[in-house]
């Protein structure tokens, strides 16, 4: 369905769902970056303390600069195969470290 096909109603919910779906990114990523310098001194070695702050810094770079990348590929991926299979496969890539 092309988007010139939706009804306004249709719209609306559209812009409403990527409004929220954006707010909880951003909410995610604010709430990360406040606690960073918490997780740092939790999960990094203490020998350095800026060090540890960088290091929790450098995971949230990772995953802020990850979202692109894997839009870029598996975005195409997601037009061929269809978007389920690849929001499904997103979800085990981000799993599998906790496996």
């Amino acid at each position: 369905m092309a988007a010139l096909d939706l009804t306004p109603r249709q719209r609306q919910r559209a812009a409403l769902a990527a409004l929220l779906g954006n707010a909880l990114e951003w909410y995610d990523f604010a709430v990360y970056g406040y606690v960073a310098s918490d997780l740092g001194r939790a999960f990094f070695p203490e020998d350095v303390p800026g060090l540890q702050t960088l290091a929790a810094f450098g995971v949230f770079a990772v995953g802020y600069l990850m979202r692109p990348i894997g839009s870029l590929v598996l975005g195409p991926l997601g037009d061929l195969l269809g978007r389920r299979l690849m929001l499904s496969l997103s979800i085990v890539i981000m799993a599998w470290p906790a496996c």
